[in-house]
């Protein structure tokens, strides 16, 4: 009976672990540049950020442009959120896929948002988008949103 329950108690882990993983819904609102809100099949709102991109705070130069950018491409399509992992913070992150298009490429490609690791795939899209003058990307001395965040 122990084993039972045992084995019940990880196929329920396991499950829940897998669940989190990832998410289906529909768009419902676009908080910023990088930052979605989801409805999900329980009709749970659920708030996830673009992993791996910093937008700028909506406040800042350009940051009503990446939001608007974002709700072009995401608000109120269908919405598939892969990879969902968890900062420090308690936010949530994943790869964001708005009616099948890479959210988190579209705004690096269309300088909407800054690339966090110089290592990543996507940089090479940031440095394109950077030449090209872009976007956040056409002012002479963009800040970065960590950089403003820090300076408040």
């Amino acid at each position: 009976m122990k084993r039972a329950v045992t084995a019940s108690l990880l196929l329920f882990i396991c499950l829940s672990a897998h669940a989190r993983s990832s998410l289906v819904g529909r768009v419902v609102r676009v908080v910023d540049g990088d930052t979605i809100v989801v409805l999900d099949a329980r009709n749970d709102r659920i708030r996830v950020g673009l992993v791996g991109v910093d937008a700028p705070e909506r406040v800042q130069a350009y940051g009503e442009a990446s939001r608007r950018s974002l709700a072009n491409l995401c608000a109120g399509q269908p919405v598939a959120v892969y990879e969902m992992q968890e900062n420090r913070y308690g936010y949530l992150f994943g790869k964001i896929y708005c009616a099948g298009v890479d959210a988190t490429v579209e705004q690096v490609k269309l300088g909407m948002a800054w690339v966090q690791d110089q290592k990543s795939p996507l940089y090479k899209l940031q440095k394109a988008a950077q030449s090209a003058k872009i976007g956040l990307w056409a002012d002479s001395d963009p800040i970065p949103p960590w950089d403003y965040r820090e300076r408040r």
